[in-house]
């Protein structure tokens, strides 16, 4: 679900596909039976519906937050004018009431890594430290940040081992998560492993643990969701 949001956000506009009882007109809430569907092959396979209003960011991923909203995550937008001026934009998208809200974004987020953690808050790390020159390529940040998707509100946890940009991260069955790869704070192919320990009822319930703490494999393991 979020890899295919990320593919229909990255315009900047709002879409929903929508199953094609509901485009049809069928309604469950009202109690009636559903109407028998007449709209060909999206009664099986679904179509797409783009919204009558702008998703307010070029968004490079997305988070289905438990509340039914959507996390819009976009940073600089890919933008080096943003980038340059401080514009740092994640947005939340309610479907049930068509809104869109910004929210104040600390950093880049832009190709940050998301993970949502067992109590339903998302862990946020990494994202741009820097554009590329005709010397370098992008820079990964280091930082990391836990979004609450009740009070839409930042809270920052401690930094990373190094920097990622576009990183990989996988949530571990008791609310750990494992982060590697992407471009590191100096452009190269990041070999660090990071490694958040979920710990509820700590401060910040949980912490990226320090090089020592972490086995190393010291490997590259590519950019974007590997």
């Amino acid at each position: 679900m979020k890899n295919l949001l990320s593919r229909w956000l990255a315009a900047g506009a709002v879409t929903l596909a929508l199953p094609a009882a509901v485009a049809a007109g069928a309604s469950a809430s009202t109690g009636a039976s559903a109407a028998a569907c007449t709209a060909g092959a999206a009664c099986t396979k679904g179509a797409w519906q783009v919204m009558p209003f702008s998703g307010q960011t070029r968004a490079s991923r997305a988070v289905l937050l438990y509340t039914g909203n959507v996390l819009l995550v976009a940073g600089s937008g890919d933008d080096i004018a943003n980038f340059n001026a401080g514009r740092f934009r994640v947005a939340v998208y309610n479907p049930a009431k068509d809104t869109v809200t910004q929210v104040r974004t600390p950093a880049d987020f832009d190709r940050s890594g998301e993970v949502q953690l067992p109590d339903g808050r998302v862990l946020i790390f990494g994202g741009n430290k820097a554009y590329p020159t005709a010397t370098k390529g992008y820079e990964g940040l280091n930082t990391s940040y836990i979004f609450n998707p009740v009070t839409d509100k930042y809270q920052q946890v401690n930094d990373l081992i190094g920097g990622h940009w576009a990183p990989s991260a996988t949530e571990l069955g008791n609310g750990d998560v494992i982060a590697l790869g992407g471009l590191d704070e100096t452009s190269g192919g990041s070999v660090t492993m990071e490694y958040f320990k979920y710990a509820p009822g700590t401060k910040n319930d949980g912490q990226w643990l320090s090089a020592q703490q972490t086995n190393q494999d010291h490997v590259g393991w590519g950019l974007y969701r590997t």
